[in-house]
């Protein structure tokens, strides 16, 4: 079967990779999800609390640029998550204030 690596949805066309595999297992089973949650996102790190809007270093922001949107990719075979790793330290460790 093959997969679109463009998906129009609402006006928006969404670009993914083709024939993404599993960094860990190699499986073709990977997962991508793409949410819109505005300035209603939440995470926890530790002791810190965040609400409101993706922050733009926490590798799951739409393109990872941060924002509306949250993205990110996990195999359905070993529950890998996909990207790249380690990040930095967070600026919700070192307790910055975002907007």
């Amino acid at each position: 079967m093959s997969t679109p690596t463009k998906i129009k949805y609402q006006g928006h066309i969404y670009k993914r990779a083709a024939n993404l595999k599993c960094r860990k297992c190699g499986s073709d089973r990977v997962c991508e999800v793409h949410a819109r949650c505005e300035s209603a996102f939440r995470c926890w790190i530790q002791d810190h609390t965040y609400m409101g809007y993706v922050p733009d270093d926490l590798g799951l922001g739409f393109t990872h640029g941060g924002g509306d949107h949250v993205t990110f990719s996990y195999c359905l075979n070993c529950g890998q998550m996909q990207g790249r790793f380690p990040l930095k330290l967070t600026k919700i460790e070192q307790g910055v204030k975002q907007p």
